[in-house]
């Protein structure tokens, strides 16, 4: 910490680049990509843009109660009475929040072929940490699949380890399209996220 700084996101870094290297390491499969952000909120923004993007498609799914964070598109897709409080509530055609562990609720939600991505904490920290029922996050990943929209798995409270595996999903044989982490990212010391993309 005496010697590198992380320095600005948008120009290069020799540490920032062995970081994204040693994140596709132990995120592995097809997550390979990292984009940085200097915080969670700001990482899952990341992510939802990014899904937006490269489906071309607007509307979001997440939980009911769920946080991703207090920035811009990410409070719209967290507990709707924080995106109120911050006249962030987005159309709701855009942001469409359902019960956890309800997946007949997420295949009516994804019916339509017009979600970019499905947004989740793999164990909702701020709902109280609710464990997902066996089968709900792989047959929240086989929708997506099955219509094109992109699973997003928001481990900033959740990953580095926090869960007794790298990363919480992985306890559920899930790989994730984007996986955002943050918190345990750099141990406190500095203000660094990712959205780790496929």
């Amino acid at each position: 910490a005496d010697v590198y700084d992380i320095g600005n996101h948008h120009l290069p870094s020799a540490p920032r680049a062995r970081l994204g290297e040693a994140l596709a390491r132990i995120c592995g499969g097809s997550l390979r990509y990292s984009v940085f952000a200097a915080s969670g909120s700001e990482a899952n923004d990341i992510a939802i843009k990014t899904a937006r993007r490269a489906t071309g498609r607007r509307r979001i799914v997440s939980l009911e109660g769920s946080y991703h964070g207090h920035t811009g598109l990410c409070l719209a897709a967290g507990d709707v009475r924080n995106a109120q409080y911050f006249l962030s509530d987005g159309p709701p055609t855009e942001f469409v929040q359902l019960p956890f562990n309800d997946l007949d609720a997420m295949a009516n939600a994804l019916r339509g072929g017009d979600v970019a991505a499905v947004l989740l904490e793999t164990i909702p920290a701020t709902y109280g940490f609710p464990m997902p029922r066996p089968g709900y996050l792989s047959g929240v990943k086989t929708l997506c699949e099955e219509t094109g929209a992109l699973f997003v798995a928001d481990e900033v409270q959740t990953g580095l380890g926090r869960t007794g595996r790298m990363w919480a999903i992985e306890g559920y044989g899930v790989e994730p399209d984007i996986l955002v982490t943050g918190k345990g990212l750099s141990g406190g010391m500095y203000p660094i996220a990712a959205a780790v993309l496929s």
